[in-house]
């Protein structure tokens, strides 16, 4: 799943793959960030907080798990890039407030 977005005047794409991995207490989703032609691998990391507003939401019938995962990432991946892009391995932890339900 991929979700492209525009952050002051660039465009980035973000893809997560289906793939995931439990790390302790995290649930870890393989990511790939695009940016004006580069490319940089790395992880999103989802506290259990994280994975149950997603299911709420789910369940809800709000959409489907990975297209609010990617968007929620998106977003996490907006914060970050306030202070600087992404380097390649890099290893976000995504809390749940990225997830919770859009008042």
């Amino acid at each position: 799943m991929q979700k492209e977005f525009i952050f002051r005047g660039k465009k980035y794409t973000l893809e997560i793959t289906s793939a995931l991995e439990t790390e302790g207490d995290f649930q870890k989703y393989p990511a790939v960030f695009r940016e004006e032609g580069l490319t940089r691998r790395g992880f999103f990391r989802l506290p259990c907080t994280a994975v149950e507003a997603l299911n709420r939401r789910v369940t809800a019938g709000e959409g489907a798990f990975e297209e609010m995962l990617v968007a929620g990432c998106a977003e996490a991946a907006s914060a970050e890039l306030y202070i600087r892009s992404p380097a390649e391995g890099f290893n976000f932890v995504v809390d749940h407030r990225f997830f919770e339900a859009k008042r």
